[in-house]
């Protein structure tokens, strides 16, 4: 059991606070409190990801690790931001929007996009994992 948890309940068995509170906050600092995930031990934890990861790493003919590598951590946010700036676009950019897409070979439609459909599609990226090895390269795309 973690620090913060173990604070809590000693609060509660002082009586420095109520069961109800007790839960709030063990409940608030679930997510917060798992540890963030390396490249190489990402974690699998439950709930809305925070990031979306990509990382890319270069070995030489002799396989040795290439200094020049790519990580890149895309905070899950921007994702939600998209969709509230989406949901505030009138609907005939939206069409547009839409009808070039498909010119584009994606069926795709911004209206069918909700809010409240979002935490679940989110949720459901924790189990996006794409792994490429490659002679002289590896990709990791994974979220947390």
């Amino acid at each position: 059991m973690n620090e913060v948890r173990m604070k809590i309940l000693k609060m509660l068995g002082e009586g420095k606070i109520t069961s109800e509170e007790a839960d709030k906050l063990i409940e608030a600092i679930g997510s917060s409190s798992q540890t963030e995930p390396s490249p190489a031990n990402p974690t699998r934890a439950t709930g809305v990801p925070k990031y979306l990861y990509v990382n890319v790493k270069s070995y030489s003919e002799e396989g040795e690790e290439e200094k020049e590598n790519v990580n890149i951590k895309v905070p899950v946010a921007l994702i939600k931001a998209g969709v509230n700036i989406a949901s505030l676009m009138p609907e005939d950019i939206q069409g547009e929007i839409n009808k070039a897409m498909d010119e584009s070979g994606v069926k795709f439609n911004l209206s069918d996009i909700k809010k409240e459909n979002l935490d679940e599609f989110l949720v459901a990226l924790r189990e996006l994992e794409v792994n490429v090895d490659g002679e002289n390269e590896r990709v990791r795309i994974y979220c947390q």
